[in-house]
């Protein structure tokens, strides 16, 4: 067989990456910003309720497949596929809005089951806005600040990537040829819709679930055994107002502390006694046994352990810690049949 004709080779696309990264290492507040951003989507995760009813029933299923496409959207942009890109932005949004949709009525768990089978169409784009609408903490948000119209309009605006409205639409437009370039102004157009996705998103999941916004210290409280979802770390919220305008945070944070169930579930967290250390202290080796168990001792001890104890610079005290922990460590794993 003789060789494919490309417009685009894979080693064009290891130079433009490497372009679109030196862009990136030249303009900081851009690259922090897309940090920024993906942190606090991240963060999101842990603020998804993981009930009894809800646990292995897949209700969390659209947010993990939009974190995904988030992922995807960002890393076809560095490699010069803005059109592509924007259209797996698109999907991020879509996703992130029907995990909303979903668990409108906080039953996600039952009434996802037919769309996760595929024996259901995915709801239409006035389907999702209208049952968003219904919930009534987004209701009220929008009474003050519009978040529908915003939402159905960057919706509309993306799906004319995906769809190709015309030539503007369009690779060669957003590329300037018909093979891929690095592009600064479609770069940052991607940026832009990037922003404005993540941030009504995360708006509208701060609405689903107002205890986010309320000061639950859950690692304080918890260690490393903390719930299954429902609640985020003070500095997770912290990260999460850092991409939010101050208009929105004060409304959300008005709304969540005028919200009844949030403001009871932060009063149960907080009037548990904090963790003991040596508490904490046996989760620390309980979990650090737990990673000897799935992949062994020695590599626990260059995955894990190596990283974090090459990062201890000065302080003997704590170098002789890690050192009596891993001896301690190496003796339990050779007794247990994990020593290899």
């Amino acid at each position: 067989m003789g060789p494919i004709f490309l417009h685009i080779k894979p080693e064009d696309l290891n130079k433009l990456r490497n372009i679109t990264l030196t862009y990136l290492e030249k303009n900081l507040a851009i690259a922090n910003s897309i940090n920024n951003y993906f942190t606090a989507y991240h963060h999101i995760l842990d603020l998804i309720p993981v009930t009894v009813r809800k646990f292995f029933s897949g209700h969390i299923f659209p947010y993990n497949e939009s974190y995904i496409e988030l992922e995807i959207s960002y890393n076809l942009a560095v490699i010069g596929f803005y059109k592509s890109s924007l259209c797996s932005l698109r999907s991020f949004f879509e996703l992130g809005l029907l995990y909303i949709y979903y668990d409108r009525k906080d039953n996600s768990e039952e009434i996802i089951k037919e769309w996760l089978k595929s024996q259901e169409q995915t709801p239409f784009k006035n389907n999702i806005i209208s049952g968003l609408i219904k919930i009534d903490i987004v209701a009220s948000f929008n009474s003050e600040k519009d978040i529908i119209n915003p939402i159905s309009n960057l919706y509309s605006k993306l799906c004319d990537y995906v769809h190709t409205r015309g030539y503007y639409h369009s690779h060669t437009f957003l590329s300037g040829s018909n093979v891929v370039r690095f592009n600064r102004k479609s770069f940052e157009l991607w940026l832009s819709y990037f922003e404005s996705s993540m941030e009504l998103l995360i708006t509208l999941f701060i609405l689903k679930y107002p205890v986010g916004f309320q000061y639950t210290p859950i690692n304080a409280k918890f260690g490393l055994n903390v719930p299954m979802g429902g609640f985020l770390n003070p500095y997770q919220v912290d990260d999460i107002k850092n991409i939010l305008d101050a208009g929105t945070i004060e409304l959300l944070q008005r709304i969540s502390d005028n919200d009844d169930e949030a403001k009871k579930l932060a009063k149960e967290i907080n009037a548990m006694p904090d963790i003991s250390q040596d508490k904490f202290a046996q989760q620390v080796i309980e979990q650090d046994k737990f990673w000897i168990k799935q992949m062994g001792f020695n590599q626990w001890k260059k995955n894990l352990f190596e990283p974090t104890y090459s990062n201890i610079k000065g302080d003997q005290e704590l170098r002789e810690y890690y050192q009596n922990k891993l001896i301690n460590l190496a003796n339990w794993a050779k007794e247990n049949g994990y020593y290899y």
